[in-house]
């Protein structure tokens, strides 16, 4: 007796809760994202994409980071940004070829870096 099961039914209880954190360290900005996925540690063979866009959410266009490498945990750091930018970044869950639909999408702006080297002098 054969068992057959549908991946994209298991992609679509997957819950992908995304967070970022930016920094502005001069003179290389990045953005560092995390997420949780409950079903990660049950399918070893999982894999996410990551897509960030620039410009209001929603209405970006969403190109996929990841292109060249598989993302096999759920932290990603993001070094090709730019200071005083926001930028748009979804997740998505890869299983046996099959991608679920997007976690929650999340805006960080990347400031400005601080001055540094500030001197005084008194006459």
């Amino acid at each position: 007796m054969r068992k057959t099961f549908s991946v994209a039914l298991l992609l679509a209880v997957f819950t992908l809760a995304i967070s970022a954190q930016a920094q502005a360290a001069d003179p290389h900005p990045s953005v560092r994202l995390t997420w949780t996925d409950a079903d990660f540690a049950l399918n070893p063979l999982m894999t996410f994409n990551v897509y960030r866009g620039t410009g209001p959410c929603g209405a970006a266009t969403m190109t996929l980071l990841n292109s060249s490498a598989t993302v096999t945990a759920t932290t990603y750091l993001d070094t090709a940004v730019k200071i005083i930018t926001t930028y748009c970044y979804d997740v998505t869950a890869v299983l046996a070829g099959i991608e679920s639909g997007t976690s929650n999408t999340v805006n960080p702006s990347i400031p400005a870096a601080n001055p540094t080297n500030l001197t005084a002098v008194a006459k």
